[in-house]
């Protein structure tokens, strides 16, 4: 098992993001989702954890031991800036140069049936695969050194939605089976909530909320309801969380079953709705 403690922590860092006060514990097996506004969120707490930087304020300890008598913390946490490969490279001589930075590797026949699940093959040469298949290959690599910590920097944000469902099922699969954590950021929403188990929701560096997602759970969406007469009381009692209200036009997020919520937008007086996906922006207005 591994488990991340952060104490007080406050964070400054020279790229302009910054942590304030944040308390919590991560530990595996878990894919823990960070939903935050700031896109460097990410950048700032991976290379904290890796020990490139130094936390203004507060403490880190993996596994009982401070992180800065952590040794050689990136070969328990691996990112995707660990990778070294070339485009002239097979995906054969790829996978053989990540079984060679760990101790713990998957062996070829173990890569080659996750492989398969993507449509790569081990002759394939890199600099011909297309920018899905580069994002799937890099995240497999990862995945044959066998890390207990992985740090995924919206990692599959330039995916379609189908194409990043496929990955973190994958992902997820592997952080049960080998108790690994995952930590995760996204600008998809839909992403981090299909993905993750726990999402920590960050506003101006602060801390403000945390959520976990049952594996039933459904994705958030934002209903925009125009006209009027709707029972906003009646929908906020089945979980509906208003984000906007004007006499003719009212904006809600919505975290349960769609279903339960449609005889309230049948209203005569209603003209019409629009739902979509909830974004990170609505979500930390909620949340």
């Amino acid at each position: 098992m591994v488990e991340i403690v952060m104490h007080s922590l406050t964070i400054e860092a020279d790229n302009g993001s910054q942590l304030s006060n944040i308390d919590l514990t991560l530990h595996s097996p878990n894919v823990v989702a960070f939903c935050s506004a700031d896109p460097l969120f990410g950048e700032t707490m991976f290379s904290l954890l890796r020990r490139h930087g130094q936390p203004t304020k507060g403490t880190i300890q993996i596994n009982d031991q401070p992180l800065k008598a952590f040794r050689h913390p990136e070969k328990t946490m691996a990112m995707l800036d660990d990778l070294r490969f070339k485009d002239r490279w097979t995906i054969q001589r790829a996978i053989h140069q990540a079984q060679k930075g760990s101790a713990n590797s998957i062996d070829d026949e173990q890569a080659q049936q996750i492989l398969s699940q993507f449509g790569l093959e081990w002759q394939l040469v890199i600099g011909d695969l297309s920018q899905k298949q580069r994002i799937e290959l890099s995240i497999i690599l990862l995945l044959v050194k066998q890390p207990p910590v992985l740090l995924l920097d919206h990692a599959t944000d330039r995916l379609l939605p189908q194409e990043a469902k496929a990955i973190w099922q994958l992902l997820r699969s592997y952080a049960q089976k080998t108790d690994a954590l995952i930590l995760m950021t996204s600008d998809n929403m839909t992403t981090m909530m299909s993905c993750a188990d726990d999402i920590y929701y960050f506003s101006r560096g602060y801390l403000t909320s945390t959520r976990h997602l049952h594996p039933q759970s459904s994705v958030d969406c934002v209903i925009t309801v125009f006209g009027n007469g709707f029972p906003i009381e009646t929908a906020q009692k089945l979980g509906a969380r208003i984000l906007e209200e004007a006499p003719q036009e009212t904006r809600f997020l919505y975290a349960g079953n769609i279903q339960a919520i449609l005889p309230l937008l049948e209203q005569s007086t209603i003209t019409d709705v629009r739902i979509e996906d909830a974004t990170v922006a609505d979500e930390l207005m909620t949340y």
